[in-house]
């Protein structure tokens, strides 16, 4: 039997408040669901909900970042799917941000439970990170910080996409998880360490188990 739920979040209306913006969270507990239908899935019902598109019409990708249906406004998708002992429980979330407010946006899903190896630190922490241990309250259980602050890089990583580019013909090479920098709800790259690039927040989210849920707006270029 497939289940598909709106999630409750308990500080998600604070979210939405500070960030201006509009997220769908979407879980299911059948094993053989793909992950990407399921986020996807929460992406149209997220626009639905938002009077933007009919819940039959298409929905058409331009990149990771964009939908030729919904022009005005960027997108962003994630999902995991821990093992459990008697299921597989897929989680999903969409992200939705008004491009006159902001220049990109990018959500992060994680499950609460995720082994973080303390080895894998030197594939995305560097020195400019700070304060990513102060997270506010988590109900159920109280992820790793390595674990929080590699979802908040994650999500800024997605929020950063359009300017990429910029990065890459600046440096030549790509960018990494290393480039950014985390200090409480702002992030930036390590090039310019004084120059706030967006902020990022995490909260929690429930659903059968605890996961992270870390969105990143990028600011608008002056």
């Amino acid at each position: 039997m497939n289940k598909t739920d709106h999630i409750s979040v308990d500080n998600l209306a604070k979210l939405e408040q500070k960030v201006s913006s509009a997220f769908y969270y979407c879980g299911n507990i059948t094993p053989d669901y793909q992950c990407g239908d399921l986020a996807r899935g929460a992406l149209k019902k997220l626009l639905c909900q938002q009077n933007l598109i009919q819940e039959k019409g298409p929905l058409t990708f331009s990149d990771f970042t964009e939908v030729l249906e919904v022009p005005h406004y960027w997108v962003t998708l994630s999902h995991t799917r821990p093992r459990l002992k008697e299921m597989a429980l897929n989680f999903a979330s969409a992200g939705l941000a008004n491009k006159k407010k902001w220049g990109g946006i990018g959500v992060d899903v994680e499950w609460a439970l995720r082994p973080m190896l303390d080895g894998a630190k030197k594939y995305f922490v560097n020195q400019l990170d700070q304060n990513f241990k102060s997270f506010g309250s988590w109900n159920k259980i109280t992820p790793p910080p390595l674990l929080l602050l590699w979802s908040k890089k994650e999500a800024a990583f997605k929020a950063l996409r359009q300017t990429q580019r910029q990065f890459r013909e600046q440096t030549n090479r790509e960018l990494l998880l290393k480039d950014i920098w985390i200090n409480g709800d702002f992030f930036g790259l390590c090039q310019a360490p004084q120059i706030a690039k967006g902020t990022v927040s995490s909260v929690e989210a429930f659903f059968y188990q605890s996961f992270i849920m870390s969105v990143a707006h990028l600011y608008l270029d002056e």
